[in-house]
């Protein structure tokens, strides 16, 4: 079994390395539609433990998703609610628009002004499954996706992924690697 992170124009030798940039829509639909909606058949929200989660603080972002609840499932020392990944929410999650929300402000202003009227709420990490095992994870704010525990099949799967993305696609003990040599000097 293999973990493998994809970060986009991933740098890990220059001076301020590691780097990398946002996922760009078209990568981010691809990485979906040719690799985890291949092999995942349910998806889950950090923190999320039921659908009354999804909507806090009067945001109806999902009221009108299909969603259809699985089972709780541990991921990370966190008890999550898995949803099956059917087309209505395989649809959805393409967009990526799941993981900013906001009621919004008029004239906008600073987020660290936002209150209860105003909240803002974002899903730190989105992570796919096939059965109980976790797959992969998106982490929203560092633009970053994992691939999980990676089977034959599944590294097969990645490798078939276009060049420009899988160029960008590393093993995770270089990237921690990376990350521990620039704590050192």
């Amino acid at each position: 079994m293999a973990d493998k992170l994809y970060l986009n124009s991933i740098d890990l030798t220059g001076e301020y390395s590691p780097s990398w940039s946002n996922i760009p829509n078209d990568t981010w639909r691809t990485i979906l539609e040719e690799y985890f909606y291949k092999i995942s058949d349910s998806f889950a929200f950090m923190n999320v433990y039921s659908e009354n989660d999804l909507s806090p603080k009067y945001l109806d972002f999902f009221k009108n998703w299909n969603l259809e609840k699985m089972n709780l499932v541990e991921v990370n020392d966190d008890i999550v609610c898995r949803f099956k990944l059917n087309d209505d929410c395989k649809e959805r999650l393409l967009r990526q628009d799941f993981s900013v929300h906001e009621i919004g402000m008029f004239p906008p202003r600073n987020i660290f002004e936002y209150d209860e009227k105003h909240y803002y709420y974002e899903f730190d990490e989105l992570y796919f499954f096939y059965g109980n095992k976790l797959i992969g994870i998106f982490i929203n704010h560092e633009n970053m996706i994992q691939f999980e525990n990676l089977n034959e099949q599944e590294l097969v799967l990645l490798q078939k992924l276009d060049k420009s993305i899988s160029i960008d696609i590393i093993d995770e003990a270089a990237f921690q690697k990376c990350i521990q040599d620039r704590h050192v000097s």
